[in-house]
């Protein structure tokens, strides 16, 4: 009897049934491969021509279906373009990190749903051990794979076949039983919405179609499971147990074509460690948080995760970023393969290559570069989303110095004005104090400083509700209602961006004409004050105090005057100055944001001022009007290597060095290490960050320099997924997660503890951390040695850098005991209070200036050049007082959103409820736009349009508009992006001293979608 004639007969005798569990074996491993191998001739040559072809569909109910299949395999086996045409939709359908995709795994549509290796992945897992097999494979593929899924029915329809060729009814029952389990519990539960999403794809009528039928076929399957069991159920009766053991004999499915041999084989269970546990790890983001967690962890899959408990003295316990990270890093859409460019920058096509081949091409390439244009030309991008010790640009750095070298950088995007000007002032950049000290303060202001969505270091928020909580008075200055004045916050001042130095400077005058100021402390430790106290040399200067009354200009800097530039009433201002000159101790804590402006030098320099115009600086509960602290030291990574390239760019200036490095100058754009640059950057490592595109100031022009290949010739990015800057690179790796891999982490700010980064799971698919295949890439280049210093894997550089950091710290406990914990509180607080030994010796501890005094007036920027020598306020490009607001009338901010650290987590959709990107505007500002709130608006200016829906708040300064900053960029076909990439907008002309990032000093227009202005 012909395996199609079950459907008349039934399975009625030896025959029927063997053809009935043959017809059931070949439809299932038919299926697998097709979602499993990219098709090849071969492949449908020989199923095209098979007699069980036409069964298949009968048995499905898709009779009709089966001129369609022969018609496409018969096109596959004889059309070469056909294959590859096939091959790249199979490719993103099912491998690819692509918005429109298939995902192939049911963990993505049962359950939680988009996160892989849960508790899904886990159940499937187990299914297939308690049938007695487990599975092989070289990618670490998921096992919840469809196509797995699928060759698991096979193989047990094959073992099924052997059972009745046995004549071993007991086992027969036994598998047909585990088979109706498996697909009541996993295939009827995914199949159909697996089939509906692969149907959406544009271009995938194939696939479509053999998801469609793979989805009847396993319905029919079961129904007429369903109908055997239970009408052979008193059949049980007769089983033979002695011949049971043949299922679980030594065997493996030996499938017939090549392609998929080295994918996975089923083969006898091995005994497994099935044991749930507990893995200590850690965020290792670029987030001020670093929370320690625990992560239950199964057979290899990650079930859940919760706080570390063990670490509470910490406060390490996790926002609700920490708790998606199951969410964001095991998703879906990761990157799975190493993937080269075969289209042009940016348009995202690619196509997969081995680990090899991708190793070869970087050392090629390194070689070449540097032969071209020299090893200055080969550069590694500073940003990253790695804040860890072992972390990829770092790594990447030092294979290129030891292969002659690469281009330096230095400042970065988070702190470059508050890192290079407050040296100007105290000597030394450390200008912030702990925030164990905050309880001591009797007024605190925050100046643009948001810990409460930034967790700027765990202690921060804490030791802030505690001062709060003592009856502290807070002061929250910012454009925008932040949720740390929500929280805290006695008064909340909305100033507008780049106007602090305006607020500052009549804070100041409003001090000194009332005598509040504090003269000896001015006298002591300051120059620069008043004409009495001014440096040899520069006796006829300007200083501040003359200043602030006009002498120079003919302009009191009164609260009047400031009021008409910060957009604050007059009231407020003589307020906020009275409560800080009369409250001692006073805490003036800059954030970040404000030093992120056109003049974010002097905005540091002023808040340096203040606090030593009230004598706050080096007193408990006082502040110096910084930010920045060290209290513990930090492990080091490796031993330091000197670079044989001396040139040194700010990095927020590295598209420049692209465009036009022939003409930046140390005198003109801070080139560090030579007068100025001996080459263009032609080769970038961009590692596990999004600077290249998402994150950088003016998204379209860097885009324009990158679609150019001429300038700059290759591009290296890793990353997890596929973000707005890998979609620019020409080789794409695929890195790995904090649930993939070991690390050590700090928390930002110097906090109380070390955390431990240990290993949940393998790394999925082919995904490799950094030290990996630099390590290789360092063998090709006869580097391997000197890059690894013989050490054979990160565990051991890790221990290694571990150890010289307890030399300095004696505290620490043991590596072993380290990694166990999961981390380490340190028991001796260090209170940090800046420039107290200063203060209180100051015959013996001079500041570290030239003249060893606080310098208000600094001699070493009185040229007349970039920004002047005493901290007045200076009206800011793309500021209020800037032409082009009569055409770009609203200044536009950004700030740290609480669903994302930068952009990382903006592919995680879960996130989306937590905060609407949207734009923020005052009722009033909205009004005279005729907007509503939750319509969608276009903000533009003459770098680009974005669009995002408005969010109509008194919470944000009226002539000031924001979004959260990190959306990806995301853009329609005429080039207007749709996700809130706020760097769409933000101009890359850097701030005057430093060349720092400018980013929230923006001139935009606001309209309604469709009306034009």
């Amino acid at each position: 009897m012909s395996v199609t004639q079950y459907n008349k007969d039934g399975v009625e005798n030896l025959d029927n049934l063997k053809a009935w569990l043959e017809l059931r074996q070949f439809g299932y491993l038919f299926l697998a491969e097709c979602f499993l191998i990219e098709p090849t001739a071969s492949w449908s040559a020989f199923y095209k021509g098979h007699a069980a072809l036409a069964g298949l569909c009968d048995y499905s109910g898709m009779s009709t279906a089966y001129d369609f299949v022969r018609a496409k395999l018969d096109a596959l086996a004889i059309s070469a373009d056909e294959v590859e045409q096939s091959a790249k939709i199979f490719e993103r359908l099912y491998d690819a990190p692509c918005e429109d995709a298939a995902p192939p795994w049911e963990s993505v549509y049962v359950g939680e749903g988009d996160t892989l290796m849960n508790a899904v992945t886990l159940s499937v897992l187990q299914d297939y051990h308690t049938s007695g097999y487990h599975y092989r494979f070289d990618q670490h593929q998921p096992c919840d794979h469809i196509g797995l899924e699928l060759l698991f029915l096979s193989q047990l329809a094959q073992d099924a076949i052997a059972a009745v060729t046995e004549l071993d009814y007991s086992a027969l029952y036994h598998l047909l039983e585990r088979q109706q389990h498996f697909i009541t519990k996993h295939l009827c539960a995914f199949a159909e919405a697996f089939a509906k999403q692969t149907a959406s794809v544009e271009g995938a009528a194939w696939y479509a179609a053999v998801a469609e039928l793979m989805t009847c076929f396993v319905m029919h399957d079961k129904d007429r499971l369903d109908i055997f069991i239970d009408k052979n159920t008193d059949n049980r009766s007769h089983m033979h147990p002695d011949k049971h053991d043949v299922l679980r004999a030594e065997k493996q499915f030996v499938i017939p074509f090549d392609g998929i041999k080295r994918f996975v084989v089923y083969c006898k269970s091995e005994s497994i460690d099935s044991v749930k546990k507990t893995v200590v790890v850690a965020g290792i983001n670029n987030c001020g948080g670093a929370c320690s967690l625990n992560v239950d962890v199964q057979m290899g899959k990650v079930l859940n995760i919760s706080p570390n408990t063990s670490l509470s003295a910490a406060h390490t316990k996790a926002c609700v970023r920490g708790n998606a990270y199951r969410n964001s890093f095991l998703n879906h859409k990761r990157i799975k393969y190493p993937m080269l460019r075969v289209g042009d920058r940016g348009d995202g096509n690619y196509k997969r290559i081995t680990w090899d081949e991708a190793i070869t091409l970087i050392a090629e390439k390194m070689t070449s570069i540097k032969a071209a244009y020299g090893a200055e030309s080969r550069y590694v991008n500073y940003a990253t989303g790695v804040s860890a010790l072992m972390r990829g640009n770092a790594l990447a750095k030092r294979l290129l110095i030891l292969d002659g070298g690469c281009l330096n950088y230095h400042n970065s995007y988070s702190t470059a004005c508050i890192a290079g000007a407050t040296p100007y002032t105290f000597g030394n950049k450390l200008s912030g104090h702990s925030p164990d000290d905050y309880i001591h303060s009797e007024l605190i202001i925050l100046w643009g400083h948001n810990p409460a969505a930034t967790i700027f270091g765990h202690e921060s928020m804490v030791m802030l509700q505690a001062a709060k909580a003592k009856g502290t008075k807070i002061i929250v200055i910012d454009p925008r209602m932040t949720e740390t004045a929500v929280a805290l916050a006695d008064e909340w001042v909305p100033i507008k961006p780049t106007t602090d130095g305006a607020l500052i400077d009549a804070m100041a005058y409003t001090i000194v004409e009332a005598g509040l100021h504090d003269q000896a402390f001015l006298d002591r430790y300051c120059i620069g004050f008043d004409g009495l106290h001014m440096p040899e040399g520069s006796k006829n200067a300007e200083n501040y105090r003359d200043y602030l009354f006009g002498v120079y200009d003919g302009q009191r800097k009164t609260p009047a005057w400031a009021a008409a530039i910060t957009g604050l009433d007059e009231s407020v201002i003589h307020r906020l100055a009275m409560d800080y000159a009369k409250t001692k101790p006073a805490a003036l804590i800059q954030g970040y944001g404000p030093q992120r402006n056109a003049n974010g030098e002097q905005i540091v320099r002023g808040c340096n001022m203040l606090a030593c115009l009230t004598g706050n600086v080096g007193k408990i509960g006082g502040s110096s009007g910084g930010g920045l602290y060290l209290r513990y030291n930090l492990p080091i990574m490796m031993p330091e290597i000197e670079n044989p390239v001396k040139e040194s760019i700010p990095c927020f200036l590295w598209t420049d060095a692209i465009e036009r490095a022939a003409d930046m100058t140390s005198a003109s754009d801070g080139i560090m290490g030579a007068h100025q640059l001996k080459a263009p950057i032609k080769m970038i490592f961009n590692l596990a960050g999004n600077i290249l595109i998402n994150q950088h100031s003016d998204i379209n022009r860097t885009i324009k320099l990158l679609k150019d290949p001429s300038k700059v010739e290759f591009i290296v990015c890793s990353d997890l997924f596929m973000t707005p800057s890998t979609r620019f690179a020409d080789l794409i790796l695929p890195g790995t997660s904090m649930f993939e891999g070991e690390n050590i982490r700090a928390p930002w700010g110097g906090g109380n503890y070390l955390l431990y980064v240990n290993q949940c799971i393998e790394p999925l698919f082919e995904c490799r951390f950094e030290y990996d295949w630099l390590t290789e890439v360092a063998e090709r280049l006869n580097l391997k040695e000197a890059f690894t210093l013989g050490a054979p894997n990160m565990t051991e550089q890790l221990q290694r850098a571990y150890e010289v950091l307890r030399t300095k710290e004696s505290e620490l406990p043991t590596f072993d005991v380290f990694k166990r914990e999961g981390g380490y509180v340190y028991q001796t607080v260090k209170h940090v209070i800046a420039y107290r030994e200063q203060i209180e010796s100051f015959e013996t501890h001079p500041f570290e200036t030239p003249s060893g005094k606080i310098e208000l007036y600094s001699p070493r920027l009185d040229s007349g050049g970039d920004i002047p020598a005493i901290p007045k306020y200076t009206p800011a490009f793309e500021g209020p007082q800037d032409p082009q607001t009569e055409k770009y009338p609203y200044q536009l901010v950004g700030w740290h959103s609480k669903r994302r650290t930068h952009s990382t987590h903006d592919h995680n959709l879960w996130l989306d409820g937590v905060e609407d990107q949207q734009l923020w505007i005052h009722p009033e500002d909205a009004r005279q736009l005729m907007i509503v709130g939750g319509e969608t608006v276009e903000i533009y200016n003459d770098r680009g349009c974005v669009r995002v829906p408005a969010y109509v708040t008194e919470r944000i300064a009226r002539g000031v508009v924001g979004m959260a900053q990190g959306g990806w960029y995301r853009p329609d076909s005429k080039g207007t992006d749709l996700r809130g990439a706020m760097n769409v907008l933000t101009t890359s002309r850097p701030t005057p001293l430093v060349k720092g990032n400018p980013q929230h000093s923006n001139l935009v227009a606001v309209r309604r979608c469709g009306i034009q202005i």
